[in-house]
């Protein structure tokens, strides 16, 4: 089978877009469009005829819609037996769609739901966005013939009888180490810079308790004395970063400007979860997280209430108290956590399904 896989606006090597690359073409040939901000060259490689989709972004408007347009044209223009999209274009989202009509198209949403379109655009009322994003949201269901999507919530908005649920699972697994052999130091992990505005005042009592506290990967540096920086490293040397520490904390401030709360936020499955029990380590998640929360709840970390005084003691606690344990309960849940050969067989089988 010839499958056409495009990333839209995710660079070659997304954790998630680059999975299901591979693991497709495994069985199948496949042809996978991706954004560079690079000028690059199409190449062949095994299975996988990658081609380059040039943007610089941030060039405005009318040259993100140019660009949106070009790849829809570029991809109604490659022959294929199932189309794979992962997430949607911006400002032409109906395009690619019709550029596959009377083609299997699956539609990889990812976190996506209509609540929360354009949150960051303040000066579009939100009862109007979040028109806009049911619209675009409901198009996208019907004209797929399957959705993907990281999280439940997700799932059940779509109302799609054809579904599959593909978490943020890590790469592979690290054995827990023993609490012997960690620093007694909590990581702040991830490249997007989050609003860690309530979560300071925590972040300095833990630290007054001797924990160190360091950001791992973020484009924007901390801005107090107390925390470290480490800048960004890949996958595989974080994970090792990661396992040496006592926790990952997982969590951030949910609410927008005007004081909403972000239910993209709240319902977030996030990479570093995943991350982080793959390496072995247990997490912290403040109980507004639900998603998050549900999972925590195998007791492989630990849950707080926002910065109180039992936030601090809780994880105190845990730490001088209760680490062996969480480290037991890791070594028995970490495969739920990993993408492993059975749920590659499974999201092939599914993908496969669909393309009947």
């Amino acid at each position: 089978m010839r499958i056409l896989v495009v990333g839209f606006m995710h660079p070659k090597e997304d954790k998630r877009v680059s999975r299901t690359v591979r693991a497709l073409s495994e069985k199948h040939d496949v042809t996978y469009v991706y954004w560079t901000k690079e000028k690059e060259h199409r190449e062949k490689k095994g299975r996988i005829d990658y081609i380059p989709a040039y943007y610089p972004q941030h060039l405005g408007i009318r040259s993100r819609l140019k660009f949106e347009r070009r790849v829809t044209k570029m991809i109604k223009g490659i022959d294929c037996d199932l189309a794979y999209f992962h997430h949607y274009q911006v400002l032409d989202p109906f395009g690619p769609y019709k550029a596959m009509k009377g083609t299997p198209v699956i539609t990889d949403i990812h976190e996506y739901i209509p609540d929360d379109y354009m949150a960051s655009v303040n000066r579009v009322p939100k009862q109007l966005r979040m028109a806009v994003g049911e619209h675009i949201f409901r198009y996208i269901s019907k004209h797929s013939d399957g959705l993907i999507c990281t999280r439940e919530l997700t799932r059940e908005k779509s109302g799609h009888i054809w579904t599959y649920l593909f978490e943020n699972w890590g790469n592979y697994l690290i054995e827990p180490l023993p609490k012997e052999k960690r620093k007694k130091e909590i990581l702040l992990v991830g490249a997007t810079p989050r609003n860690f505005g309530r979560e300071w005042p925590l972040f300095y009592r833990l630290h007054k308790m001797g924990f160190e506290i360091t950001m791992v990967g973020s484009q924007k540096k901390p801005n107090a004395d107390f925390i470290k920086y480490e800048p960004y490293i890949e996958n595989g040397e974080l994970l090792k970063r990661i396992s040496t520490a006592a926790f990952s904390f997982c969590s951030f401030d949910p609410h927008d400007p005007k004081g909403n709360i972000r239910i993209n936020y709240t319902h977030s499955s996030a990479n570093k979860l995943y991350d982080s029990i793959c390496a072995g380590t247990p997490v912290i998640v403040e109980n507004d997280f639900i998603e998050m929360t549900n999972k925590v709840e195998l007791g492989v970390g630990v849950v707080i209430p926002p910065y109180n005084s039992y936030s601090v003691y809780g994880i105190l606690h845990q730490w001088e108290n209760g680490y062996n344990q969480l480290l037991e309960n890791i070594k028995i849940h970490q495969n739920e956590f990993v993408f492993n050969d059975t749920k590659k067989r499974t999201f092939l089988e599914f993908v496969e399904e669909v393309a009947r």
